[in-house]
């Protein structure tokens, strides 16, 4: 399929796969899919930025924030490989694996895990506004608190753009395993003269 694809999108390119030259896939960077990566790319960082602002008054680290950021880092990693792959063709040397499953399964344990570390993060900025109405919650407190919830609600929309890209790739593997299947009918269904023509 990504061979087959990869004929589709890059119709004005000509790719040999012997020549060890990659190329830059045009057209897949003015795609959907490549918006959505760049999505995810951005909030996973903005993320990460703000939990690193929260987690400064910590003493060490507590097991919540060191799963958090693997989850994001890890994400992060996944998404920029993707990316490459994609970009510089190099989903064309390897047209025995279909990238779009491989998308689809890798965007839904993303989300899984980004949606899981986040709720544990979210428990513990509930725990943290009720402290609130005490005097220890200072000014300062308050800044470090505001990036908590400002990791959460990203690492959340993060998990949200995996899920909409997940279900855009098994729309588009839907779509292609539609047209082998209609391709292979129409195939078996031809007469013998007009095949041996």
């Amino acid at each position: 399929m990504a061979k087959r694809n990869a004929r589709n999108n890059n119709e004005g390119q000509s790719y040999d796969e012997d020549d060890g030259v990659l190329y830059v896939n045009m057209s897949y960077i003015m795609s959907c899919p490549s918006v959505l990566r760049i999505l995810e790319c951005i909030f996973l960082i903005a993320a990460m930025a703000c939990m690193v602002q929260y987690e400064v008054h910590w003493a060490g680290y507590p097991a919540k924030v060191i799963f958090f950021y693997v989850v994001v880092c890890v994400s992060w990693i996944l998404v920029f490989i993707f990316y490459v792959l994609m970009v510089c063709t190099i989903d064309k040397r390897f047209p025995n694996y279909d990238w779009g499953l491989c998308i689809v399964f890798t965007s839904v344990v993303a989300a899984i895990f980004l949606m899981a570390s986040a709720g544990l993060m979210a428990d513990e900025a509930r725990k943290h506004r009720g402290l609130e109405w005490k005097e220890i919650f200072t000014t300062s407190k308050k800044v470090h608190f505001d990036n908590l919830v400002a990791a959460v609600v990203l690492a959340f929309i993060a998990a949200l753009i995996f899920i909409i890209d997940a279900i855009f790739h098994l729309i588009m593997f839907y779509r292609e395993w539609k047209r082998r299947k209609e391709h292979k009918k129409y195939r078996d269904n031809r007469p013998i003269a007009e095949s041996e023509a």
